[in-house]
């Protein structure tokens, strides 16, 4: 399966959606379930949130700028990824 719009575990705006300490894994249950089927997940890391966005105001929407501090981004895919290393062994950036 291909995360996309119906599987979010890689959409950075879903899993830090408000700030760089808060940690949210919506999806945990949906992806169960396609383990439980014995499926393979490809996942996708999208999105950038707001409070991590370089996007001026007006000018670009936040969820498509580069973050302002790539460190926000190195650790989210760490940390995604280290949280699915058991579900989703391959990952589209």
């Amino acid at each position: 399966m291909r995360c996309h719009d119906g599987l979010q575990t890689g959409w950075w705006t879903r899993v830090q959606p408000n700030r760089p300490d808060q940690w949210l894994w919506p999806y945990d249950g949906v992806q169960k379930l396609i383990n439980d089927q014995k499926l393979s997940t490809l996942g996708e890391i999208l999105w950038t949130p707001p409070w991590a966005s370089k996007a001026t105001s007006g000018k670009q929407k936040p969820e498509t700028a580069p973050p302002k501090e790539w460190s926000y981004f190195e650790r989210f895919v760490t940390e995604v990824v280290k949280h699915y290393r058991q579900s989703i062994k391959y990952w589209e950036i």
